[in-house]
This record gives C-alpha cells, sequence and structure tokens, in this order.
C-alpha cells in the first residue's frame, strides 16, 4: 500500500462551512469521476478553534498552516503511474485545477508519501455495543523530532518506546484508551509532483502526522484527564523529551469525512 497525505488550504475569504461543503459535494465527485485510482480518500478538516491543549505539555495548539489534510491510499506504484498518466492529459488536469482554483489556495498545496505504521485494532477500545460505523472522534498531533536526532533513530524510538508507553499508561478498563492509532513518517524526496500542481510546494518542518480516534466524547476526555494526572503527565513528559522537540508539538480535532 501507498499513502499519500495533502495539506490543502482554503482560498482567502472562504468560510470553513463553504470550503466543507464545496469539497465534499463538488471536489470529491469530480475526483471520484475523473482520476478513481485510489483505494482510500479521506479529508480531515481542521475544526475551527479546535486546538487540544494536553494537560503534560501545556499552552495551546497553534492552527496548522492548512485547513484540511487529505489521505489517498494506492494498491501500489502502477496506480500512482496510472493516476500520472491520466493527468498528463491536459483536459483531465485543466478540468481538477480549475476546480481546485474554485475553493482551494493552489500556491500552498503540499503533497507527500508518509510511511504508515499502525497499532492492531485487537489492542485497542473494542466496539461500544450497537456502534456501527468508524469511530466518531478524531485528533491528529503534528510532531518534530529531536534536534540532532537521526529519521531511523526518531521512529525506532516511537514505535518501540513512546507508543508502546502510550499503550501502557493511557488505560480505560485495562484496553487503552484509542479507537484507532497511526503513525505517518514522511519519507524524504517523497513529495508527489503531479502534472496540475509541479511547483507548489511549501515547507513541511515535521517528522510524523500521528492520528488518534476515540470512540467516544467521554473516552476523549478521559484521554485528556489521563494526560492531565501527574504521574501520567510525568511519565509521557520524560519519554517525549528523549526524542521530541516538545516545543513544537501541534495537537488539533478533525472533521473526518471518508468516502467509501
Amino acid at each position: 500500500m501507498i499513502k499519500q497525505f495533502a495539506m490543502l488550504t482554503k482560498k482567502p475569504g472562504m468560510s470553513f462551512d463553504a470550503f466543507v461543503d464545496r469539497y465534499e459535494n463538488g471536489h470529491v465527485p469530480l475526483i471520484q469521476r475523473l482520476v478513481p485510482f485510489h483505494t482510500g480518500y479521506r479529508r480531515n478538516f481542521v475544526v475551527p478553534a479546535g486546538g487540544v491543549g494536553l494537560g503534560h505539555v501545556g499552552g495551546a495548539a497553534e492552527r496548522p498552516f492548512f485547513d484540511v489534510l487529505t489521505e489517498l491510499t494506492y494498491d501500489g506504484p502502477q496506480k500512482l503511474k496510472d493516476l500520472s498518466a491520466k493527468l498528463s492529459d491536459g483536459s483531465i488536469a485543466d478540468q481538477i485545477a480549475t476546480d481546485e482554483a474554485a475553493f482551494l489556495d493552489r500556491s500552498k498545496m503540499l503533497m507527500m508519501a508518509v510511511d504508515e505504521r499502525s497499532t492492531p485494532a485487537e489492542r485497542l477500545q473494542p466496539r461500544p455495543a450497537g456502534h456501527s460505523g468508524p469511530p466518531p472522534i478524531k485528533q491528529i498531533a503534528l510532531l518534530k523530532r529531536k534536534p540532532g536526532m537521526t529519521r531511523d533513530a526518531f521512529i525506532e524510538y516511537y514505535e518501540k518506546n513512546h507508543s508502546e508507553l502510550a499503550m501502557k499508561i493511557l488505560l480505560r478498563n485495562k484496553k487503552p484508551i484509542f479507537a484507532g492509532y497511526k503513525r505517518n513518517f514522511p519519507i524524504p524526496g517523497g513529495t508527489f509532483d503531479m502534472p496540475h500542481t509541479s511547483g507548489t510546494r511549501p515547507q513541511f518542518d515535521y517528522d510524523v502526522i500521528s492520528e488518534f480516534w476515540y470512540w467516544t466524547q467521554n473516552d476523549f476526555q478521559f484521554f485528556l484527564d489521563l494526560c492531565g494526572e501527574r504521574g501520567i503527565g510525568a511519565a509521557l513528559e520524560l519519554d517525549e523529551s528523549q526524542f521530541f522537540d516538545r516545543s513544537a508539538i501541534n495537537v488539533f480535532m478533525a472533521d473526518e469525512r471518508i468516502t467509501a
């Protein structure tokens, strides 16, 4: 599987609600019709005033530079080649670019490939009785590695130490509080220069995009309360200081929309 993230910013002066409506009811159907080479398609809209202040971190989270974090997954390299070939058709590329210009600031588009690491669902909170569909509450964290630390050492520490620590101490009913937990590490040089977007690439200064899901609002509040507990917060802070630049932690809530 190949996973791609696109960080997209709404057109200046456009309201959040109008942006979401235009993306979901205009652009998504266009992409599905013209270039349906993906096997997964998610839009994570950054909730206005949705910054999350964690008790062990302190301070309010800054809003990220983008308004939506779009996820696309592909079965393999051939699907990306097929996509690129399709976008090489000027008429198709022009349709997509014209539609993007109606609601996006195309000068701030950023696309990248990521290495996804996912915690198996059976290790996390079970689906509540009577609940259907995906977990409804989503939180995203943008995180940087400690200055001087290599990418490989950062990934190894996160996967073997920090994620396992979180699974051991952030518990509810003897199970980790999360309904889903993924770590997405940007691949060096893994930007996507599609024919209709080449030349638009702002700087992305983070080393992992972590995704967390919760089954209920009570679960999410329980997570916040755990982070604020003195012993748990201190343990998380100490471990984070081993590999994070803690001054750059950015956590926010996302309104996730999923195309089947």
